[in-house]
């Protein structure tokens, strides 16, 4: 039986029969390839597209033994048959891209071989070259031409400009009051500091060098890790990578006043972890480690509706273990309508969801 748990056959089999009628079957996640990524730890994952060719790439990364890692382009322009065009040896944990540079992350842990996240340069994404780097990082966010950087000792989030030398990120801002942060989105002018065990912290950010505090969302119970907004931006979906049950992986907040947050729903599964989520639509793409790739409706955020789910960890790979294994990262905003899943032992998959 193929790996991927169809909801509506789930629900099929409990009634003891399907409507026979003519309506379109609902939309369902499908595999299109699955491809092994260099490395023993795979991480996160995102999107490139070529400014010359118009070629989309995936930008997977791999932490190696909490130590070492690369950054790997994989060709998805044919998505059934993608081919990797280049490894480098750079630690990737976290990658995002700006005209045809990749930022990477080196973790931020003490492990680190590298000192330094990196910059490549992928003009030629068959030969990426290193031209320039950042200081230690976790997590990172590219807007505009601004570099959101997150997870440092201290203090826990910078930005930095671009425009004047991608290869030589200039600070614009600096959080001094709040130490050690994990993640960071941008999101149609707000900027959102998940800030691990303390809070997630709401800004508005039209102007990148003069952030502006909106709110605070605090939940003793809640490490904040990362998170998303539905489309109105009434509610935000917070992820707790470390939620053991009966504690929620994701809870939802109504911030439509940032001022004064409040919890209106959550989501848990008792036998996973939740990692990262992003909200298009009315649809949330979660990559839920052990129990794989899921995907909700949010159109009622309070009440989110699973649709379907694709387990990715297909040889039962153990990762970090302690329930962190299995899928990584997500990325639903390829062009092509392409959904990308990278799993910490088993690559990188590539899925359409219609």
């Amino acid at each position: 039986m193929s790996q991927r748990i169809s909801i509506l056959l789930i629900t099929c089999l409990v009634a003891g029969s399907c409507s026979n009628d003519d309506s379109p079957a609902p939309p369902s996640i499908s595999l299109l390839s699955q491809i092994e990524i260099p490395g023993n730890m795979g991480t996160d994952v995102w999107g490139y597209i070529d400014p010359v060719t118009d070629k989309e790439y995936a930008v997977v990364g791999d932490f190696s033994n909490l130590r070492d890692g690369n950054v790997t382009l994989v060709d998805i322009s044919e998505p059934s048959s993608p081919q990797i065009t280049s490894t480098t040896d750079v630690i990737g944990f976290d990658m995002k891209t700006f005209d045809h540079y990749i930022y990477a992350t080196n973790s931020d842990f003490p492990s680190a071989s590298d000192e330094l996240s990196r910059i490549l340069d992928v003009s030629d994404p068959g030969n990426p070259q290193v031209v320039g780097s950042f200081q230690p990082a976790h997590n990172i966010f590219i807007e505009g031409t601004h570099l959101y950087v997150s997870f440092e000792f201290t203090p826990g989030l910078r930005i930095y400009d671009l425009a004047t030398d991608p290869t030589d990120p200039q600070l614009l801002w600096e959080d001094t009051n709040n130490q050690g942060g994990h993640d960071v989105a941008i999101i149609r002018g707000r900027m959102y500091d998940f800030h691990a065990t303390d809070a997630t912290y709401i800004y508005d950010i039209q102007d990148p060098s003069e952030p502006e505090l909106l709110g605070t969302v605090r939940n003793e119970n809640t490490y904040h890790h990362s998170g998303w907004v539905t489309e109105d931006d009434r509610y935000l979906f917070i992820c707790d990578e470390t939620a053991a049950d009966p504690l929620p992986d994701i809870t939802i907040w109504d911030i439509s006043n940032p001022a004064t947050p409040s919890l209106v729903g959550e989501i848990a599964d008792n036998t996973a972890r939740a990692h990262n989520l992003y909200i298009i639509n009315n649809l949330a793409y979660v990559s839920y480690y052990g129990a794989g790739f899921k995907i909700y409706d949010v159109s009622n955020a309070s009440s989110p509706v699973l649709l379907d789910q694709y387990q990715t960890n297909i040889n039962q790979g153990n990762g970090l273990g302690n329930g962190f294994l299995g899928a990584f990262g997500v990325y639903p905003f390829s062009p092509s309508n392409l959904i990308l899943v990278s799993d910490i032992d088993n690559g990188l998959f590539v899925f359409e969801y219609r």
